[in-house]
């Protein structure tokens, strides 16, 4: 489970992410005074402002993204669109739509040098040909397939091949 606390105005807000519940938002919030803040301010309880204000978004680790990403750089600089790229292509998208990244077409876009529309386009053909779930309609988001983390495990085993005949060769 991960937890995230913010504030908005006198209220603190706390976020759960159970992925046994949900993979895509919260599961769990918490809206409550904040001990340190003005008693006046709270007067009015939680209004709608506030709510409309609470955009809890869960932290991404390092880790999680770091070898797709690194994957999706290198593939996206052969300008080649192939299911290892939709798939790594998918996996960054996965990520960032569970976080709650407002722009995550436009973050895909900069980060492959491809234009949002494009980027788009490759998701659906993604969740067209089995590497994406289709997500909830007009909302962002689906889940890496079965076949997709395959793709992604072959591409791993592949760059670690790699760097092992390259760090290999060059003690020769």
């Amino acid at each position: 489970m991960t937890v995230t606390e913010d504030t908005v105005g006198p209220w603190r807000v706390r976020a759960e992410w159970d992925d046994q519940v949900s993979r895509n938002g919260p599961s769990r919030v918490v809206i409550e005074p904040d001990p340190t803040a003005d008693p006046e301010l709270l007067g009015g309880g939680i209004s709608t402002t506030v709510l409309r204000k609470v955009k809890p978004t869960r932290p991404v680790e390092p880790r999680d993204n770091a070898l797709a990403v690194e994957l999706l750089r290198k593939l996206a600089q052969r300008h080649e669109v192939t299911d290892e790229y939709l798939a790594a292509l998918s996996a960054v998208y996965a990520t960032l739509t569970a976080t709650g990244s407002p722009r995550v077409s436009h973050e895909l876009a900069e980060l492959v040098d491809r234009a949002p529309s494009t980027v788009k386009a490759q998701l659906s053909e993604a969740r067209r040909i089995g590497l994406l779930t289709k997500a909830v309609p007009h909302r962002a988001g689906g889940e890496l397939t079965e076949r997709a983390n395959e793709l992604l495990q072959q591409a791993a085993r592949e760059a670690r091949r790699i760097l092992h005949e390259n760090s290999s060769s060059s003690l020769d």
